[in-house]
């Protein structure tokens, strides 16, 4: 880790503990101040302490999550010198709160980086924060007398603490320069030794792998003489199989032309399969617009039935009037006749009592005869009523049949559908695997043409490889030569990483 690194690491480590510093400073003191005053202990405006203790809880909050987020350091801890500045510059306003070496805080905090830009900052940001703090904290008549003499005061003060803590950020600085340049010697000591123990073990690696590699070039020899006769072998191999993929060449081509026509075939099927479809749908939209309709005719036909036993209900109250007046008739004619007699006895004097009561005998038989045929007439169409009442109340039970009927119809019909909708998924299923298998058969006869100019240009290959081989046999006799010296070097350099060993720190 160089000393960029070491600053970088020792800034985030600080970014946070600062952060947590100041959420915890701020949790304990702001409570605190707000219970002394509540009890009377402190004259504090409790309205403005409360606004001190919002800001400063959103403020310190913000910090200590940006800290969490691995923001930018450098930021943050310019960010958390401003917020200690503002938290301890809003209570020195208030004359009422003791604030006096705390101006220092920020400066205090800066050391904590190694700093000295960030340090100077906080001295500059401090006095500003001083002169203004102590400017609001006095009465506006106290400030023409006071404010100078006691600003001068708090100045001083101020610099004299701001050099003595100047004075240690510089030897904390060069401490921390040795600090992190003995940490980059060790860290290049802790390298150094790790490439000499690799370096070992490479070493004996490579002794073992000359060793073991010798062995190998023997059996490799032998090996090749193998793979000589078996270069010929599979020669002979390779031309039958060229015979055996022609052969399965054509007869795939003969497989992709009888795929093109299921392709096509299934494509009209799937045409014809959709009509179909389309047909079945407007038929069940019929069927739906016919059970309406049966029904709004079986709601009428219920009405008309209703009406028609009203009308027999009528013409029933209407016989029972008609005996009434009939039987009215029937006394009205007794009485004319009994008129009749009693004005006979009379003589002369009843004739014209017997004229009237011959008039009334007159319209009582019409009135007999009048309701005689309006009883004939309610009769029939009682009679009638009935007929119709009959007849419709069997076309409601063959409506209610056929409305079943249809309806049962309609859920054949949504069975059909359902049944249509998985025909139809599966003419899909197949026209599209009937175009993948066409497709697949194309790229096989593709694939089955390379392979056959791939074993056509093998032949060629095995046989270089048998000439190969054989020339190959006599490079490894060479190549075991030259491992002897190889192993020589092998062994200088294991007693060189040896010497080395001894050598580290």
């Amino acid at each position: 880790m160089d000393k960029k690194a070491f600053v970088l690491s020792n800034t985030k480590e600080v970014n946070k503990l600062v952060s947590t510093l100041l959420l915890v400073i701020c949790l304990v003191v702001f409570p605190a101040m707000i219970i002394i005053t509540r009890i009377g202990v402190f004259g504090i405006d409790m309205t403005q302490l409360f606004i001190f203790t919002i800001v400063s809880f959103i403020l310190v909050t913000l910090n200590f999550i940006f800290a969490r987020k691995d923001m930018n350091p450098t930021f943050l801890k310019y960010f958390n010198i401003f917020i200690s500045t503002i938290v301890v510059g809003m209570l020195a306003t208030n004359n009422r709160i003791g604030i006096y070496i705390t101006y220092i805080f920020a400066c205090v905090l800066s050391c904590l980086y190694y700093d000295k830009n960030l340090t100077f900052t906080a001295f500059i940001i401090g006095l500003i924060n001083l002169a203004v703090s102590q400017y609001f904290r006095l009465q506006n008549a106290e400030r023409a007398d006071k404010y100078f003499p006691l600003l001068m005061g708090f100045v001083i003060e101020f610099v004299a603490m701001f050099l003595l803590f100047n004075l240690l950020i510089r030897r904390l600085n060069k401490m921390f320069s040795s600090l992190a340049d003995s940490e980059q010697q060790k860290q290049i000591m802790n390298a150094l030794a790790s490439v000499t123990e690799k370096s070992k073990v490479s070493s004996k690696v490579l002794f073992d792998s000359v060793n073991q590699f010798a062995a190998a070039m023997d059996e490799t020899t032998k090996a090749n003489t193998e793979i000589a006769g078996n270069a010929l072998s599979a020669v002979n191999n390779c031309k039958d199989n060229l015979k055996y993929i022609q052969a399965s060449s054509d007869f795939i081509m003969n497989i992709s032309k009888d795929l093109e026509t299921v392709s096509i075939k299934s494509a009209e099927i799937a045409d014809v399969f959709n009509s179909s479809y389309q047909a079945t749908q407007q038929s069940k939209d019929y069927m739906d617009i016919t059970i309406r309709d049966m029904d709004i005719v079986e709601k009428s036909t219920v009405d008309i039935r209703e009406v028609v036993t009203s009308l027999l209900e009528t013409t029933r109250e209407i016989n029972n009037i008609l005996g009434i007046i009939n039987t009215i008739s029937s006394q009205t004619n007794l009485l004319a006749l009994n008129a009749s007699i009693e004005s006979a006895r009379a003589g002369e004097a009843g004739k014209g009592f017997a004229v009237v009561a011959d008039e009334i005998r007159k319209l009582a038989e019409q009135s007999r005869k009048a309701t005689a045929d309006i009883s004939r007439l309610v009769t029939d169409l009682q009679n009638k009523a009935n007929s119709v009442y009959e007849t419709i109340d069997s076309g409601t039970n063959k409506i209610k049949t056929s409305i079943q009927r249809v309806m049962q119809t309609a859920e054949k019909f949504d069975e059909l559908k359902e049944l249509q909708d998985i025909m139809k998924s599966k003419v899909k299923d197949i026209e599209s695997a009937s175009i993948n298998s066409s497709s697949h058969s194309k790229k096989l006869i593709e694939v089955i043409s390379k392979i056959s100019s791939l074993v056509d240009s093998s032949l060629n290959e095995i046989q270089s490889i048998a000439g190969a081989t054989q020339q190959q046999s006599a490079i490894m006799v060479d190549i075991s030569s030259s491992f002897s010296s190889i192993e020589n070097i092998a062994t200088d350099l294991k007693s060189l990483n040896e010497e080395l060993a001894s050598m580290k720190i």
